[in-house]
């Protein structure tokens, strides 16, 4: 059994990393696998679509927030700056 192990782990380590998707498509002798329906494949391939699809929005509106904060908060600063300057000016006298 250790034997079954340590030829499981040397393919495994030895793909580690590899973009290349099809040098991690591997079987060995004996390893229990899966087999999966093709509509059943597809739905998989369909969820992590719409996934992807609501990651990339939910990046994209936060993106958004944080560049009306940023405005909002330099508006803030010069509204701040003009009531100091308001604030702490002579008064003109009127006459």
């Amino acid at each position: 059994m250790a034997n079954f192990e340590d030829r499981i782990k040397d393919a495994k380590f030895d793909t580690y990393g590899d973009t290349n998707k099809k040098s991690n498509n591997f079987k060995l002798e004996n390893e229990l696998t899966i087999e999966i329906t093709l509509n059943e494949y597809r739905e998989l391939v369909s969820k992590v679509a719409t996934s992807d699809s609501r990651i990339a929005k939910a990046e994209n509106d936060r993106y958004e927030r944080n560049s009306e904060n940023a405005k909002l908060k330099t508006e803030i600063a010069e509204l701040k700056a003009k009531l100091y300057e308001t604030v702490t000016s002579p008064e003109e006298e009127s006459i």
